[in-house]
């Protein structure tokens, strides 16, 4: 009998990184154009050439005194140890970047930085500026620096109005140590810093990707392209950040922001998963959102366990945005809840602040605490749909709260037009729907083809088209860390979600799985679209077999497939704790789906 482990979302994620690390590190061989340069911490010599394995230099003082040429390579020898900053000189071109990373076998190589006036004027282990076309790849980082001032592990610094271009910061793994904190001014250790130290700065490609990063007390992941995405009008302003991409990197333990895309126009932030954001700071901070931005998208994402409730929520879209974008991503048990929408009543200078045409869907909460949708301020043309949210029995999360700065007192700084669609609310919770604040009141709010199952508090809306059945779910509550475990919230025949939605304009084609999404007919309700999805196939014929599947699984099985023809004979004593074997006899949709359904778990069929 072959027995198949399918691991967890964590073990997976680390197994994919280090694939990527190794895929992504090129092999020594495989240098095709510029000078390959090689540092050794321990047998190299600074008055070698360095340009080979056996005449490396040690430090990297000597990388920071040398101004490198377009398709260079800087290999840094693994298992070594520089207690200095990275700061090498000169610029590559788009086809010919400059490239700092790894060569031999062992560990990363490591790079402690550290205050060093004479090699930048910031404090950080990793520092660009006023360059193009550099690629940081493979390496280990952090700044065990102990002022309670502003510091850095990788700083990106384009000053004086310069735009630096084709930076790429990949598969690296940044973390912080104990060092000093500044509660009055928030100053610590942040992981990834691109900004101007000047104010006056700009990026034109932009890569943060596949990076860990752990254990920093200030913001993990910022990006702040020094001027707003956009105008009063929301139109492109061309000295903000383009060509921003934030892929595939796994945050943990963030002292404050997660990830934060600032002054940009269109920045991509996708397949990103942040733990445990908020853990340290004592400022308003969020997982991961986007400020002053324009046409920002943020999909694909999983944010939890998101600290305090000052704010502490999974995802937000902040003032002076415009046309931003939530769509795919997966929010659970953030203490302050899953998407704040806001916007203060005017800017830091004193003009009219906005927040435009942000969009929410095809979206997954489950358990997040205090709030689920936050609207604060005058915010406008916000529209929520197709998203599943669900609450545990003995959580008092409210589903809807709005709120506006005390002694801004005009229906002009309350939320307008705000849209909510084709959502599912499954409310074991004790929460209520508030959409006053003091003598203010949300405007023009509409509520249609939305499914309310479980409690319902009198503040729920109306809604002309509303479903209060259950929406059977697959294993309501079910899903746990990572977004291929929310394949418990898919729709089982006869739920009564199906093909009840309302028919939205532009819907983005696709559901939180990839299932297409009917532009013309009724969808179904929430992020999973079943109707008109195609079954998977594996084979012809049926699956038999032997197979090893836990009690709590089998039991969870056996009910998910109660309306379906299949056979199972437990062996073994079905007591908490014991395994049973079984004989099988499955069809191949149902094959499918078990194995999506319990793709963390311990199962095999022999086929």
């Amino acid at each position: 009998m072959q027995i198949i482990k399918r691991t967890g979302g964590l073990f997976l994620s680390v197994v994919l990184l280090a694939m990527a690390v190794l895929a992504a590190v090129p092999a020594v061989s495989a240098q095709t154009t510029g000078t390959a340069y090689f540092v050794d911490a321990v047998a190299g010599d600074d008055s070698n050439a360095g340009t080979s394995e056996s005449a490396a230099w040690q430090t990297l003082s000597k990388v920071n005194a040398t101004t490198f040429s377009a398709g260079d390579t800087i290999y840094l020898k693994a298992g070594s140890t520089w207690n200095e900053v990275l700061y090498p000189k000169g610029s590559g071109t788009a086809g010919a970047p400059i490239t700092v990373t790894t060569y031999g076998a062992g560990s990363q190589p490591m790079i402690n930085g550290r205050q060093d006036a004479s090699a930048c004027p910031v404090n950080t282990a990793v520092y660009l500026s006023n360059q193009d076309y550099i690629t940081i790849q493979g390496l280990e980082l952090t700044n065990n620096s102990n002022t309670t001032e502003t510091k850095y592990i990788v700083k990106i610094d384009p000053r004086d109005g310069y735009t630096m271009r084709g930076i790429v910061i990949a598969d690296n793994y940044i973390h912080g140590v104990s060092g000093g904190w500044n509660r009055d001014t928030h100053a610590g250790l942040k992981g990834i810093n691109a900004w101007s130290e000047s104010w006056w700065g700009y990026f034109d490609g932009l890569t943060v990707e596949g990076n860990t990063v752990e254990d920093v007390k200030s913001v993990g992941i910022e990006i702040n392209g020094s001027y707003q995405g956009g105008d009063s009008n929301g139109n492109a302003n061309e000295n903000a950040a383009k060509n921003v991409v934030v892929r595939n990197n796994y945050l943990s333990n963030i002292g404050a922001d997660g990830i934060l895309v600032n002054n940009c126009n269109e920045p991509l932030v996708e397949y990103n998963t942040c733990n445990k954001a908020h853990s340290y700071s004592d400022a308003y901070n969020v997982a991961i959102w986007p400020f002053a931005c324009r046409n920002a998208l943020l999909q694909y994402n999983e944010a939890f366990n998101t600290q305090t409730t000052k704010d502490g929520h999974g995802f937000d879209s902040d003032y002076q945005c415009t046309g931003t974008t939530f769509q795919y991503n997966y929010s659970h048990d953030n203490q302050g809840g899953f998407m704040l929408i806001c916007t203060e009543p005017q800017t830091w200078d004193g003009h009219p602040a906005f927040n435009r045409n942000t969009v929410v869907r095809y979206n997954i909460s489950q358990n997040d605490h205090t709030v689920i949708f936050a609207l604060t301020g005058h915010i406008d043309n916000t529209k929520v749909y197709n998203n599943t949210i669900y609450i545990a029995d003995g959580l008092d999360t409210d589903i809807v709260t709005t709120y506006v700065r005390d002694g801004w007192t005009g229906q002009q700084y309350a939320p307008n037009n705000t849209q909510f669609y084709n959502n599912i609310i499954y409310n074991l919770g004790s929460g209520e729907y508030s959409f006053s604040y003091k003598n203010l009141t949300c405007r023009n709010t509409v509520w249609s083809n939305n499914l309310f199952y479980g409690n319902h508090p009198d503040s729920e809306p109306e809604d002309a088209h509303k479903i209060t059945a259950d929406p059977l779910f697959i294993n309501a509550g079910g899903a746990a860390q990572g977004r291929n475990t929310c394949v418990a919230y898919q729709l089982q025949d006869g739920s009564p979600a199906l093909q009840a939605g309302m028919v939205i304009a532009d819907n983005g084609g696709q559901d939180f799985f990839g299932n297409p999404v009917p532009a013309q007919a009724a969808p179904d309700l929430g992020a999973c679209q079943r109707t008109g999805v195609p079954e998977p196939e594996y084979m012809q014929g049926d699956v038999t077999g032997d197979g090893v599947i836990n009690n709590k699984d089998l039991a969870r099985l056996k009910a998910y497939l109660a309306d379906d023809a299949v056979e199972m004979v437990v062996e073994a004593a079905d007591v908490a704790g014991t395994d049973g074997v079984l004989d099988g006899h499955i069809s191949n949709k149902d094959y499918a789906r078990i194995k999506a359904y319990l793709a963390d778990d311990t199962v095999a069929f022999d086929q």
